[in-house]
């Protein structure tokens, strides 16, 4: 769009495909943790070989929860976050980490 709100040049055409319910559990990550779905409502559910602090952070960055799961599968309360897009930072005692990212529906 030119300076007067004109169309210049030459339109393209994309097609994006999204799947809410999408795991990553087949990403590799340094810390053996893994999202067990990545849209939620009220729970989050991650499996971890190790015990793990967290953060979960909204789209502005902001820090809007943290805690700690143990090793295993884990429920992560999400109920009290309004809808929208979020990250979770996982990260062990010796300061590697790995951040995800998941939709409160």
């Amino acid at each position: 769009v030119d300076g007067d709100g004109e169309e210049i040049g030459e339109s393209i055409t994309f097609t994006y495909r999204y799947d809410p319910n999408l795991s990553v559990s087949d990403f590799e990550n340094n810390l053996g943790v893994n999202l067990q779905n990545t849209l939620a409502t009220d729970l989050l559910t991650v499996q971890s070989v190790n015990p793990l602090n967290y953060e979960i952070f909204n789209i502005n960055g902001q820090l809007v929860n943290f805690s700690r799961i143990g090793s295993g599968i884990n429920n992560i309360n999400v109920s009290n976050l309004n809808y929208g897009v979020y990250f979770i930072k996982f990260a062990d005692e010796v300061g590697n980490s790995t951040t995800m990212k998941f939709v409160v529906k």
